[in-house]
């Protein structure tokens, strides 16, 4: 019977956390899925079939996963890269009672959809995770403490220097408005060094949300929202950090590490509104 395939990216998270779930894991086993973490050589011989035992480590949770890797392929593979593999996932029961698990790397496959990762992709891999373990700020609670206690919130909007954004959310928030201290800083949202200096600027001063925001812009101009030195001066930020700088299809670097994610201006106006 052949494998059918799930059209799906998963991680050693994703796929340990289905296997928690015995109704899931059922359907699962021997689909054809694709995978994606950082490959771990181990010290182990293979198998009487040829195959090694590696590891697949999740690029952000604290999970890895078991990979059984043909001997041709693992040739071909780096220790400590990020791959994406196509395999299949697997669990055995052993004499003893434990149950093993892994996934099965299809080697007529690998050669056409496999690779490694840039060391820029590292980098971002790297700041995605300590995003992670600092924790995301909440933005509700914030917002919600402060205007209990008639106070208003200091929020800094960084937009483009001729970006229709500031209008948008000024319309949105209506005559809400000023129940906020709002600071508007324009400046060309495509320079790095403008994004950087605005940033530790920003820093210095007292403010409680930092919103970076556009009012549209081509693909190549989104390009700088994955910049990592930009996202590095945002995980040092105090201030909560938000974005509003959605581009259909695509998710930057600085909305996956952002406190709070807003489609568009008008999305981040009607919810200070709200």
């Amino acid at each position: 019977m052949k494998n059918s395939v799930i059209n799906v990216e998963y991680t050693p998270a994703s796929i340990i956390k289905i296997f928690n779930n015995s109704i899931e894991t059922q359907a699962f086993e021997k689909q054809i899925i694709t995978i994606k973490g950082k490959y771990l050589k181990s010290n182990s011989d293979p198998s009487a079939s040829g195959y090694y035992f590696d590891y697949l480590q999740d690029e952000i949770e604290n999970y890895s996963l078991s990979l059984c890797v043909p001997q041709k392929i693992r040739n071909k593979l780096v220790d400590g890269k990020h791959y994406i593999f196509k395999g299949y996932f697997n669990k055995h029961p052993l004499k003893d009672g434990k149950i093993v698990t892994n996934v099965t790397i299809i080697d007529d496959v690998l050669s056409n959809l496999g690779y490694y990762y840039t060391d820029e992709d590292d980098k971002k891999f790297s700041i995605k995770k300590q995003k992670s373990n600092l924790g995301y700020k909440n933005l509700n609670f914030l917002l919600e403490d402060k205007l209990y206690r008639n106070e208003k919130p200091n929020i800094a909007i960084i937009t483009g220097n001729s970006s229709q954004a500031l209008g948008d959310i000024y319309s949105a928030i209506g005559e809400s408005k000023y129940n906020f201290n709002i600071e508007v800083y324009n400046i060309n949202i495509t320079s790095k060094s403008e994004i950087l200096d605005i940033l530790s600027n920003i820093n210095n001063e007292d403010f409680d949300i930092v919103l970076l925001t556009r009012g549209g812009g081509s693909i190549a101009d989104f390009d700088i929202f994955n910049d990592t030195d930009i996202a590095e001066s945002v995980l040092n930020l105090d201030s909560i950090f938000a974005t509003a700088i959605g581009h259909a299809g695509d998710t930057s670097l600085l909305q996956e590490i952002s406190d709070r994610d807003f489609i568009t201006p008008t999305d981040f106006g009607i919810y200070l509104r709200d």
